[in-house]
């Protein structure tokens, strides 16, 4: 069983996610997956790309076994496959060939299935999510009901013995979801403002 999985990515991630120019230059070109299968005692590099690479990859209950993986990179969503990468293509209701920095997945209570969520960085719809109900393996595309984002999806995270609960870190703010990603609330805006005056009016009511 995999208990560890983690990637890098070179510097040129930054100018994607909307930062800029990185503050810190590093050495490093290569983007790399690792994997422990010994409590973290060591780590294996499982993948290498010279190319902008792997930014996040699915893992806890999705990666039993570090042969069968999600990975958010920057030539779209990909599945690993006993070590070979292969993209989710459009039929698969994902993205094709956007690029990718978020992708998680949590258990469901009393099933074997897990939900899985991911989004492009700068998706087509913004407001249309990819929903996986049988880890990963099948998409459907879901529209987000409530405050809807209209921006790109730079990570997210469930609560994973439930997985009702998901935050949503998007490039105009943070959402909440307590409906599995089929409605969202905004909490903050771009700026780490409180998003409460952009939800309510001056009386009180919902705009």
């Amino acid at each position: 069983m995999s208990h560890l999985c983690v990637t890098t990515c070179p510097d040129k991630w930054m100018p994607l996610l909307g930062r800029g120019v990185s503050a810190i230059a590093t050495e490093e070109n290569m983007a790399k997956s690792y994997v422990s299968r010994d409590n973290v005692a060591s780590l294996r590099v499982y993948h290498v790309r010279d190319d902008l690479g792997f930014y996040n990859v699915a893992f806890d209950r999705m990666c039993q076994t570090p042969d069968n993986m999600r990975y958010a990179t920057s030539y779209g969503l990909q599945h690993n496959v006993g070590g070979n990468m292969i993209a989710f293509p459009e039929a698969k209701q994902v993205e094709w060939m956007r690029p990718f920095t978020a992708v998680y997945g949590v258990c469901l209570p009393g099933s074997k299935s897990g939900r899985c969520i991911a989004q492009a960085l700068d998706p087509r719809h913004p407001g249309r999510l990819s929903i996986s109900q049988s880890w990963a393996f099948s998409w459907h595309w879901s529209d987000v009901r409530g405050d809807v984002p209209q921006g790109g999806l730079i990570v997210l995270t469930g609560e994973h013995r439930v997985g009702e609960q998901w935050w949503f870190v998007y490039t105009d703010g943070l959402y909440r979801s307590t409906a599995g990603g089929k409605s969202m609330t905004k909490v903050l805006d771009a700026t780490g403002r409180d998003n409460v005056q952009f939800r309510y009016g001056k009386g009180g009511s919902r705009i």
